[in-house]
């Protein structure tokens, strides 16, 4: 039998091969299959809108109810300062400081008594280092100390009212600015009393000021941190009051104007760390 050609009418068969007589060619590789997504635009801008409404609310929650939701979004970039106290005397017990003090003030001097690791009687503080040492160095057992303003975290304040309150708390650098500078007015006898004490009314009205923007701003007063601002805003403007009234007790003014920025000064940077 001959297994060369195998006629089958229609359909030839050769050596296991296909006949490519034009009927049978070999059969077309199928295309593939492309699968396409429409765009589903209306779809994306619902999302979108939904985004955009959440992130209003979310604004709006906060500016209107004065509650903290955004207030990790931000860190406060305040810049800290130092202050420099030149102290005259320190001592283990505050009485021991009590009679110093009363001779220090008579001079001039703040006679504050500021408690570190131990106690010291501060005669003046300066926002410069070598001002102070300069002063230091001409005392008996003089030395500088130093204080500082930290900066705030103020987490705890809505982040659309943030900007106001560091406005807010620059209420002591205005004190100290402007009784350092009265202070140095006074002892080069540029300035009389009264005129002094007008000057004191002048940062006493600004202080009050402060004040009244710290109300405005509205903040939650069951807050600590709200509690501790508006204590010692108040305790700054009634300090000026009483300088502008006559002072401390018949000392100099010079002397109850330094003593005046002292307390401020060192209030308000335990004020920042707590704030």
């Amino acid at each position: 039998m001959d297994y060369d050609y195998t006629d089958y009418d229609d359909y030839s068969y050769k050596s296991y091969l296909w006949m490519e007589d034009g009927r049978f060619d070999y059969p077309a590789k199928p295309e593939k299959r492309r699968f396409s997504r429409k765009k589903d635009v209306w779809g994306t801008v619902a999302v979108l809108a939904i985004l955009i409404c959440f992130a209003a609310t979310l604004f709006a929650t906060d500016y209107l109810s004065g509650e903290n939701m955004l207030a990790f979004w931000s860190d406060d970039t305040r810049a800290e300062r130092v202050y420099y106290m030149v102290s005259s005397q320190s001592a283990a017990l505050s009485p021991e400081l009590e009679a110093a003090s009363m001779t220090i003030k008579g001079q001039g001097g703040a006679g504050y008594v500021y408690k570190d690791d131990k106690y010291y009687l501060i005669a003046a503080v300066y926002a410069d280092r070598a001002d102070a040492e300069k002063i230091a160095g001409g005392m008996s057992g003089g030395s500088v100390l130093t204080v500082t303003a930290d900066a705030p975290s103020l987490k705890w304040c809505p982040l659309t009212k943030r900007e106001r309150l560091k406005d807010v708390l620059d209420y002591a650098d205005e004190v100290y600015a402007g009784l350092y500078s009265l202070s140095a007015e006074l002892d080069g006898g540029l300035c009389s009393e009264q005129e002094a004490k007008d000057k004191i009314a002048g940062l006493y009205s600004k202080t009050e000021n402060i004040k009244a923007e710290f109300d405005s701003l509205k903040l939650n007063e069951n807050l600590p941190e709200t509690v501790k601002i508006k204590m010692e805003i108040t305790t700054a403007a009634a300090l000026l009051k009483v300088l502008e009234n006559g002072g401390f007790g018949g000392y100099p003014l010079v002397s109850d104007v330094r003593y005046c920025y002292c307390v401020v000064l060192v209030n308000y940077c335990r004020l920042l760390k707590d704030i």
